[in-house]
């Protein structure tokens, strides 16, 4: 009501009938009285156990319950029963699971729920907000798998493991197992309605949709669906249903796994009527001997020495001798397949072959110790893609080297060259003149070591460590300081190239996996006061990054400008003994303009282009590599 005076009395003010109609809400659902100018308006109590005392929370928990009560029930306003049926709708819409009961994906709705968890919030307590059952919640899976257990009682099993060790023919089994240990004890009953077993049933070994499953475990009869279920994410406010799609192919086509797909060889592995036995107890199991053949091979048979598509490349058959990596001993650069098949139930033994041999490492250059030698070492053990290599020089014998062989695992190359000149300003002149001063060289890399196996670890460290030692000083037999020299082979790039080592740094990254040096039990030993520890290996990171390498060249000639020599023979063949010469695109007699092909370059070779044999780039380049191009050419010639 408006205020009719200055002297209204503000307590005394009444409320109600604010709908139209002069109807009334019954709000607010919780009246007070106002407190007289000289009252508390907000009571003090002490906090004790609870923040604002147990006497404040408690009527305060109480003034909760009576609102959400009267909120609930109310009959004036349609907000209650609004806020119940969302909560349902919310349910309907959610994912379906095995534990879903009739419509509701997420379980029903109970209002009481929310009036106990309002009740019992004040002791830190949470009661799930689904669920017909107060305080239980709704279905749990692990509740749905004790009920499938209990219906399977008294099902004979399929398979157990008597049938497995007595009556199965082994000797279709051992096609692909071979000294097969007893199976493993099965479960006594199988759960048939289990979801996950349905849908190996249906979707991966193809057998015979039955209604049953779309009802139990929402299993799709449709070969490109999964699962199918009434409302869940894809339905419009529960309206219509969900269904999870097969992943499907770039041409639209499902991509189906198991006994269904043609495309793999039987399904299971090797197991006879799709009978499963788990691998962990086999002591190896045989796979199928598979190799690519190069493509291109087919398409250039009939190509009659003309094709525009890419000459053949070695075949990736681990019987041929040309491949890069395989398990045969053979490889071209000293490197076996990591993922190749063996028997590794004894790690510190390392991987075995079928017949018990030891594979031996992944990386033969990575496993290649330090040797000392005058020269690399001439054994194919040391090829690889590109040649990596540093040679410590022995300072009281220079003709004889330490070489460290590393895989060519380059994160980073740069070879950087920087000339000084120094300034001179002249009085009188403005502009600042330059007088040559000096030339520096700094090669900068980094590259990655990484064992891939167990025999590879400790070579790979102790070849780091005397990496690192060329950083600090060495002694000669007279006990003079000198420092250590090395020699960078990288590639083509630099070959045998002396110089010295400025700094590097090794970098352990985030990705790499540690050796733990864990034995096996019957291999235990004790080391230093700790029980179970391997003698052969320690904890290291199977990856280091060597980063911030800079090697300081040292070169064998005097480094200057190269000086070349340029025969009479200039290009297109054309002779020029009678000095003609070219100004302006046109040929003239112009004797300081002669054109001179290169016929031998200087010593001068800071990008060496050598591998150490007869095969120098420089060398072995033609005279004239602009030779005769087209005889019948028109020039424009001045004579």
């Amino acid at each position: 009501m408006p205020l009719v005076n200055l002297q209204t009395n503000l307590k005394d003010l009444k409320f109600g009938n604010d709908r139209p109609g002069l109807t009334d809400s019954e709000q607010p659902y919780i009246v007070a009285p106002i407190p007289g100018p000289n009252e508390q308006i907000e009571p003090n109590y002490p906090d004790f156990l609870l923040r604002g005392g147990t006497t404040g929370v408690t009527g305060e928990t109480a003034e909760d319950l009576l609102r959400l009560s009267k909120f609930l029930n109310d009959r004036t306003s349609p907000l209650g029963a609004q806020f119940v049926l969302k909560q349902e709708m919310l349910s309907r819409i959610g994912v379906r699971t095995q534990a879903s009961g009739f419509l509701l994906n997420e379980g029903a709705y109970n209002p009481l729920n929310t009036l106990a968890q309002a009740g019992i919030s004040i002791e830190g307590g949470h009661i799930p907000k689904q669920g017909l059952i107060t305080f239980r919640g709704p279905n749990k899976y692990l509740d749905a798998l004790q009920d499938q257990i209990n219906e399977n009682k008294g099902i004979k099993p399929l398979i157990t493991s008597e049938i497995l060790s007595d009556t199965t023919p082994m000797g279709s089994v051992t096609s692909f197992i071979n000294d097969a240990l007893p199976p493993p004890p099965l479960p006594p009953q199988p759960i048939f309605n289990n979801r996950l077993v349905q849908l190996n049933e249906v979707k991966r070994k193809g057998e015979q949709w039955k209604k049953e499953y779309k009802k139990d475990n929402q299993i799709s009869k449709f070969d490109t669906e999964i699962l199918s279920y009434g409302g869940g994410p894809d339905s419009v406010l529960g309206v219509g249903g969900t269904q999870i799609q097969i992943a499907k192919g770039r041409l639209g086509a499902p991509l189906t796994t198991g006994i269904g797909n043609a495309k793999l060889y039987g399904g299971n592995i090797g197991f006879p009527n799709g009978t499963q036995v788990p691998i962990r107890n086999k002591e190896f199991v045989k796979y199928r001997e598979v190799f690519q053949q190069d493509f291109r091979r087919d398409k250039l048979k009939d190509a009659e020495g003309i094709s525009t598509i890419m000459g053949v490349a070695p075949s990736y058959n681990p019987a041929n001798n040309q491949t890069i990596d395989n398990n045969t001993g053979t490889s071209r650069i000293n490197y076996t397949t990591p993922g190749q098949r063996g028997n590794v139930i004894d790690y510190t033994q390392g991987k075995l072959s079928q017949t018990g041999e030891k594979l031996g490492p992944v990386d033969r250059i990575n496993a290649l110790p330090i040797y000392r030698s005058g020269y690399v070492i001439a054994d194919p053990v040391k090829n690889d893609l590109i040649k990596f290599r540093i040679g410590a020089i022995d300072n009281d014998n220079p003709n004889v080297r330490e070489f460290i062989h590393f895989r060519a695992y380059i994160d980073s190359f740069s070879d950087n060259y920087n000339s000084n000149w120094m300034q001179q300003k002249y009085m009188g002149r403005g502009e600042i003149f330059h007088k040559y001063d000096s030339f520096t060289r700094d090669i900068n890399m980094g590259f990655t070591v990484a064992a891939q196996s167990r025999e590879e670890m400790m070579i790979m460290y102790k070849k780091l460590n005397f990496l690192v030692s060329n950083l600090a000083p060495d002694y000669t037999k007279s006990g003079y300081m000198a420092g250590p020299l090395v020699q960078l082979t990288l590639g083509g790039w630099c070959y045998e190239l002396p110089g010295f080592i400025k700094s590097m740094t090794l970098d352990v990254p985030e990705e790499s996996p540690w050796e733990i040096g864990i034995p096996n039990l019957e291999g235990e030993d004790e080391h230093g006061g700790i029980k179970f520890r391997d003698s052969e290996v320690k904890e290291m990171p199977m990856i280091c990054k060597v980063s911030g390498f800079v090697f300081t060249p040292i070169h064998r000639f005097n480094p200057t400008k190269q000086k070349n020599l340029f025969g009479d023979k200039g290009a297109f063949g054309i002779d020029f003994k009678d000095k003609k010469g070219v100004r302006d695109g046109k040929y003239t007699k112009w004797k300081d303009q002669e054109i001179r092909t290169i016929t031998e370059y200087g010593k001068q070779r800071f990008i060496q282009l050598d591998d150490g044999g007869k095969n120098n780039a420089y060398d072995n380049q033609p005279a004239d590599p602009i030779e005769i191009i087209n005889e019948d050419r028109n020039l424009n010639i001045d004579t």
